[in-house]
């Protein structure tokens, strides 16, 4: 399962660094996320998702 948040992200107009700060996480574990090299938790998805103004499901992709 792919993740598809670095598109979501440009389209919220918020910084990377902001995103990571605001879920308590670093700028490497972001970037983890964003190129499927890891996946967030539960929490985090939801609260990632909020903050995107994007329904959960559609941060994830097959």
């Amino acid at each position: 399962m792919k993740m598809k948040l670095e598109e979501h992200i440009k389209q919220s107009g918020f910084k990377k660094a902001h995103i990571a700060k605001e879920l308590g996480v670093s700028g490497n574990t972001l970037a983890n996320w964003i190129y499927s090299r890891s996946y967030p938790p539960l929490d985090k998805a939801v609260q990632l998702a909020a903050m995107l103004g994007v329904d959960i499901k559609e941060i994830y992709t097959d």
